[in-house]
């Protein structure tokens, strides 16, 4: 089955997101490993990574990305407050 393309502006929502959640992470010294609570280190590292796969990033299911939130102390709205 050949992938849907992702569209422009949802490429740059998920780049967004990614970048937040790796420089949250990095600027409260945490590790992958310290907000992997409920989750397999590899979906944090997966989900940070998405920014630099700008060909093909990474899809997060919501509950993953609910998960990484949580680990991370954050609510949802701290987390798109600047995604557009």
């Amino acid at each position: 089955m050949k992938k849907k393309p992702i569209l422009e502006h949802n490429r740059r929502r998920f780049e967004a997101i990614s970048i937040f959640l790796h420089e949250y992470r990095i600027n409260n010294n945490l590790t992958q490993s310290d907000i992997c609570q409920n989750l397999h280190r590899n979906s944090i590292v997966r989900a940070e990574k998405s920014a630099h796969d700008s060909i093909h990033p990474q899809n997060l299911t919501l509950l993953t990305l609910f998960e990484i939130v949580d680990g991370l102390d954050l609510s949802l709205k701290e987390l798109f407050l600047d995604i557009e």
